[in-house]
């Protein structure tokens, strides 16, 4: 059976001093490749601008796509739109060295670069806290309009509540005030 993730190698040896181009497509199979992944599907495009220099790669990555995920604000399946764009120093280093934030280690001998968990990182780091868009503009919007329409009910009953937990606490406090 093929690794899922092996089209995310890119060959290092032969490389010369120049620019290259590589994009690759992100789809379910790319996601589950990943054990307990947050994300399970989505569609996304990606393209890498490598540059190869003395001593180090530099690699760019932009992104742009959807996700497939649960709107927080009514639950329902949607596809939010993530974009961004990353970039990685691959320094080659015969010493075993760790890694750092914006900067990898390669030995000089490295035949290839698999890219996938980096690009499964910048997804994963992509994806806002809050899963909402602006769906109001799509032509068939996903949203669960019974659930919206409950949580606005709700959110106002309770400020009708708290306007008159307000106002009556208001007036108890002034009926206690002593005037000499």
């Amino acid at each position: 059976m093929k690794n899922p993730l092996s089209e995310f190698s890119i060959p290092l040896l032969g490389l010369k001093k120049e620019s290259y181009e590589f994009d690759f497509q992100l789809d379910k199979s790319f996601f589950t490749a990943f054990e307990d992944s947050y994300i399970q599907d989505g569609d996304i495009q990606v393209n890498l601008q490598l540059e190869r220099k003395t001593g180090h790669l530099e690699l760019n990555f932009d992104f742009e796509g959807t996700v497939k995920t649960d709107c927080d604000r009514c639950s329902t399946s949607i596809n939010l739109p993530i974009e961004g764009n990353e970039q990685i120093i691959a320094k080659y280093s015969e010493e075993t060295q760790e890694d750092e934030d914006e900067i990898i280690f390669i030995h000089p001998e490295t035949s290839e670069l698999n890219l996938a968990q980096y690009i499964y990182e910048y997804i994963n780091l992509a994806v806002p806290i809050r899963k909402v868009y602006d769906c109001e503009n799509d032509e068939n919007p996903p949203c669960d309009f019974e659930t919206l329409d409950y949580l606005e009910q709700q959110e106002n009953s309770k400020n009708d509540n708290d306007d008159d937990d307000d106002s009556s606490d208001t007036w108890d406090v002034l009926k206690n005030i002593s005037v000499n």
